[in-house]
């Protein structure tokens, strides 16, 4: 190691130069790796949406998704499993592949599958639309159109061909179609006393209608020298002029006019989806993230494309930003790098106080960017962005990027002292041979505990291997710092020692620490030598008091996955009794509305936004999770100001009010933030217990009566069953036989209910080309709703014509009413009932224990072939934890051989160890004093802790080790190496308790989710700091009381 030193001072151009490579390398990779809450989590999703307009759920389960589902499973590739949802008119299949697969690949398999199987489904249907989804696919911005003057008809037309193309334009920005408003269409109102006196039916007119409006080319003739263009006028240009199109009228036996059995007009479709903004109509644009590209660049290209789209449409509409999340990742990311900027000046402060000179104080501190910087040059040449994951392992590191310097410093100094007659180089080449070793095995211990985490598999892996590249790659790098430009800078700076002015705060301060230091080693000397002399076996029982007393305290510290964190926002949905028609649902959200404003102050209260119904384009349920399911529900977002109340506080009281005032409606308290909304994968609760079999009406009951014991677990919330099986139906049973006397087939009959009560756009699709746009729009026949309000217009609708007397339906069929299925799931193609809930006042270990109880006890109940599981955030929360828990004891035992290569003993590696258990005992205590729960964060902190524990271990026995090969007995090694090494282990330990300090606090936006990132480490250093300094000294005069070591040469 000396003549490394030696090349490292004689090349010191060559150090320098390394270190200026990694400050502007590292400043330009800042500059360029996106930025985002959370690092890109490859589980690749590929969703198939299927609609048929006004096939209810079970038709569309049962002709369609069923279909699609074992056509996918037996072709498509790298299938983990198929989850689906079949609705009114709309069915969504999502086929989960394995981590790492080629969702390309994943993406032609599901479509040339699709267009395989369309064959066996209803005529008619069209491909599905296909798009990729990850769990990071979420929304980071929405955008409001609405304006004063313009009907919402033209708002929404505006916002679905003219904003929306622009936004595509973003980098990394997915937009689907707007929701809300009313979709432009052209409608035909048809009338049906006018259609029976003429003696038609719905499908005869839209038969006649699309025979007149086509879209045929006319090709060209060469007439003479000239080649003409030949056209003919096969659409209208304006849709006055459709009303004239001919209709042969069988019973008057002449042709009559569109005009004469309906009304064609500028209209909309029927409206199965409502937006409002603080109670005003709009149409709303939900931008979502996709892709590597950062929810920042994301939503600042959307900001700034906005004032420029403001520009092509007219000027009384306006877009309003909404729910911008780039807001708290802002200042999630800020306050992460204002925890660690004040951690690092307060590390470096410690060093100070302890050193009391400033240069080598600059030379300690001057390796902490350094060793950032080139942690995020390694991470994103491993291709890692800039996340909360990222931030939090170099918060966690910081406390330790000084450790190696301080020590080599640090015994530089001791060394001079002692070496007066040495030249500074012959200083440094001893001072940094000495320690290299220990401190590369210190190094080593601290990264090989986090090695584990790259075994780790699913979807949770790609959360925690950043965090761990972040501490890896930040101590190599401030090892080899440590190694190379502090050796150089202190031969060009400390080569005269610092004097102090004796009047200066730092030569006070400095002063009084020495001191007072002094005394301090004194005290710790006698204690030291009492411990190991004559009170082995109290310190002994201390040792295992503290443990035991911690062990005690475990099942009263909760576990959650990650952090609750406050983003100010609260998403509820809201399900009115089954059955209820979109306005009326509408007026049942402004009675909820206002008991909000009446339990959120004005002051603390920004915006209200309602989401009512199923959106017009099936396409924007792909990006949705499965809570939304029909005209009757939907989601209420509340985005509170800054400086409000807790936010889980307004949760509790509306939960509390709401259910009071609204009892027949049901209320589900959703995650509004990004946090949580990536964590739930794509579910729509963080436990969702979910009831599997083909026994469909017995899972049914067996889900009704788990419901019932499930709402009495303390901390459940806002349990139910998400599907309905009650939702009110229409039965028309038609008389098969009797309809084919009057040559009547089941599909005319069909056809003319389905554009009777629908319209004519799934069975006979017809599109208007708007010459002033160059749109298409649909031209679809209907009855209008107000014409079909009571059982007798619906039986009234004319089937067929037959010897000059209109066939009614009545004619042919009998009408009764019924309940059926309005939402329909799937899980691995067998039908599922999901009980979902939320949490209240409770953790979500011990939620999930206690539902899990739950169904142990009805799974011995239910029917055969019926299978009851959970899932959500509690079984990845478990898996996880286990992973973790049973990577910290493969990385001790990593660290035990890695310690037991360097010193070439059994005994010595494992006294190194014995301040784990108390390290893991002050985390437990700090845990229970501070209310923390056990959290991902925890763990990574206990880790850590683990980690730096037997770093500091391994000075103090590396150097008892060395006085015992010159020739100390293991006692007076012991005492030795403690006495000596007090120091340095007291600054590092000080050090990364000061570091971690501002991020234990929990200080700022989302502090609150790294908070026990610090609370663990301070926690687990201060037990563990007394086990090192006592318990490791006395197990080492103990264990190598007999022990002799051969002498060896410190040379290379």
């Amino acid at each position: 190691m000396k003549n490394f030193i030696k090349m490292v001072l004689k090349y010191y151009y060559t150090v320098i130069v390394m270190a200026l490579f990694i400050l502007i390398m590292g400043i330009v990779t800042i500059a360029k790796t996106p930025i985002d809450i959370f690092p890109e989590i490859n589980t690749p999703v590929v969703t198939a949406v299927w609609t048929y307009t006004g096939m209810p759920a079970k038709d569309i389960e049962r002709r369609i998704v069923t279909i699609a589902e074992r056509a996918y499973a037996s072709s498509v590739n790298d299938i983990e499993h198929i989850e689906s949802q079949s609705l009114l008119g709309v069915g969504v299949i999502r086929v989960f592949l394995h981590p790492g697969a080629d969702i390309n690949t994943g993406i032609t398999q599901v479509s040339a599958t699709s267009h395989v199987c369309m064959k066996t489904m209803p005529t008619g249907i069209m491909p599905p639309n296909i798009l990729k989804y990850t769990p990071t696919t979420i929304p980071v911005l929405q955008v409001v159109i609405s304006s004063l003057k313009l009907p919402i008809q033209k708002v929404t037309d505006l916002a679905q061909n003219n904003i929306k193309v622009q936004l595509t334009k973003v980098e990394g920005a997915q937009v689907p179609l707007p929701m809300g408003g009313k979709v432009r269409q052209i409608i035909v109102d048809l009338d049906m006393q006018k259609m029976e006196a003429r003696g038609l039916t719905p499908a005869d007119v839209t038969k006649a209608v699309a025979g007149q409006n086509v879209i045929i080319p006319s090709g060209n003739t060469k007439i003479g020298g000239k080649d003409y263009l030949v056209s003919l006028n096969n659409a209208s240009s304006t849709v006055d002029e459709m009303n004239n199109f001919p209709i042969f009228s069988p019973k008057a036996n002449q042709v009559v006019y569109l005009s004469d059995v309906g009304y064609i007009h500028d209209g909309n479709a029927i409206q199965t989806n409502m937006v409002r903004q603080n109670g005003a109509p709009g149409s709303l644009m939900t931008v979502y993230k996709s892709g590597r590209v950062s929810s920042l660049k994301v939503v600042d290209g959307t900001k700034k494309l906005l004032p420029v789209i403001s520009k092509i449409i007219p000027e009384s509409v306006k877009m309003q930003v909404l729910f911008d999340q780039s807001v708290f990742v802002k200042a999630s990311i800020r306050d992460v790098i204002f925890s660690g900027t004040l951690a690092a000046l307060l590390t470096a402060l410690m060093v100070l106080i302890f050193l009391g000179s400033v240069r080598s104080t600059f030379i300690i501190a001057i390796s902490i960017p350094l060793s950032v910087l080139f942690a995020v040059i390694c991470s994103s040449i491993c291709g890692q962005t800039i996340n909360m994951m990222s931030l939090s392992g170099l918060g966690l590191a910081i406390g330790m990027l000084v450790d190696n310097a301080t020590v080599v410093i640090e015994n530089i100094l001791r060394n001079k002292e002692s070496m007066k007659s040495a030249s500074i180089k012959e200083v440094i080449y001893k001072s940094t041979a000495e320690v290299a070793t220990p401190t590369f095995v210190s190094t080593l211990s601290i990264c090989t505990v986090f090695a584990p985490i790259f075994l780790m598999e699913g979807a949770t892996k790609y959360l925690f291997i950043p965090l761990a590249m972040s501490v890896i790659f930040s101590m190599l790098g401030s090892y080899m710092l440590s190694n190379t430009l502090v050796p150089v800078l202190v031969d060009k700076l400390l080569k005269k020692k610092e004097v102090l002015d004796s009047k200066s705060l730092l030569f006070k301060v400095n002063n009084f620490v020495n001191v007072n230091f002094e005394k301090l080693r004194k005290v710790y000397k006698k204690y030291l030598v009492r411990s190991i002399m004559a009170r082995p076996k109290k310190v002994g029982a201390v040792y295992g008091i503290i443990i035991l007393s911690s062990l005690l305290l475990i099942p009263f510290i909760g576990e959650n996955f990650f952090p609750e964190v406050d983003a100010g926002q609260i998403r509820l949905h809201v399900y009115a009794p089954h059955g209820t028609r979109i306005e009326e649902t509408a007026r049942e959200f402004t009675r909820i509305e206002n008991t909000i404003r009446k339990v959120i102050p004005s002051r603390e209260l920004d915006t209200i936004l309602d989401n009512i119904g199923l959106p017009a384009s099936s396409l924007n349920l792909a990006f949705m999770d499965s809570s939304q399911i029909g005209v009757g529900d939907g989601e209420i977002l509340i985005a509170l100001k800054e400086n409000h109340k807790p936010t889980k506080d307004y949760v509790k009281q509306l939960r509390k009010t709401l259910n009071k005032e609204f009892p027949d409606t049901v209320f589900f308290f959703q995650n509004a933030d990004m946090v949580g909304k990536i964590l739930n994968f794509g579910l729509a609760s963080p436990i969702d217990v979910q009831i599997q079999g083909k026994n469909i009406s017995e899972n049914y009951k067996l889900a009704v009566k788990m419901l019932e014991d499930i709402k009495k677990i303390r901390g459940v919330a806002d349990a139910h069953i998400h599907q309905i099986t009650d939702a009110p139906e229409l039965r028309i049973n038609v008389d098969k036989t009797r309809a084919g006397i009057m040559n009547l087939s089941q599909e005319t009959v069909s056809r003319n209910v389905l554009t009777a009560l629908t319209s004519s756009g799934q069975v006979a699709p017809n599109y208007w080309v708007d010459p002033e746009n160059g749109v298409n729009y649909t031209l679809a026949l209907q009855v209008p709703q107000y014409n079909v309000d009571t059982v007798k217009n619906v039986t009234d609708i004319p089937v067929a014509y037959s010897h000059n007397s209109p066939v009614r339906l009545s004619n042919i069929a009998e009408v009764s009413s019924g309940v059926t299925s309005s939402v329909v799931n799937h899980y691995d193609i067998m039908p599922v009932y999901d009980i979902l809930m939320n949490l209240q006042d409770r953790d979500l270990a011990g939620v999930a224990s206690d539902v899990n109880k739950v169904v142990r006890k009805y799974q011995k109940q239910a029917p055969r072939g019926t299978f009851i599981n959970i899932h959500g955030q509690a079984k990845s929360m478990n898996y996880v934890f286990s992973s973790l828990l049973s990577g910290l004891m493969l990385a001790l035992i990593l660290v035990y051989l890695l310690i037991v290569v360097n010193f070439q003993s059994w005994r010595n590696p494992f006294i190194i160890i014995t301040p784990v258990p108390l390290a893991l005992s002050g985390i437990i205590w700090m845990l229970f004093v501070s209310d923390t729960t056990f959290s991902v964060q925890a763990l990574m902190g206990s880790i850590m802790a683990v980690g730096v524990s037997c770093a500091n271990s391994i000075l103090v026995v590396s150097f008892a080790t060395d006085k015992m090969r010159a020739g100390y007995s293991s006692v007076q090694a012991a005492i030795q190496a403690g006495y000596t090494r007090i120091r340095p282990v007291i600054m590092t330990a000080s050090a990364m308790i000061l570091g971690m300090l501002p991020m234990a606090l929990g200080i700022g936006e989302g502090g609150e989710q790294n908070a026990p990132i610090g609370r663990t480490v301070i926690g687990g250093l201060m037990f563990a700091t007394y086990a090192t300094l006592v318990i490791v000294p006395m197990l080492f005069a103990i264990l190598n009381k007999n022990k002799k070591f051969e002498r060896m040469d410190n040379e290379d």
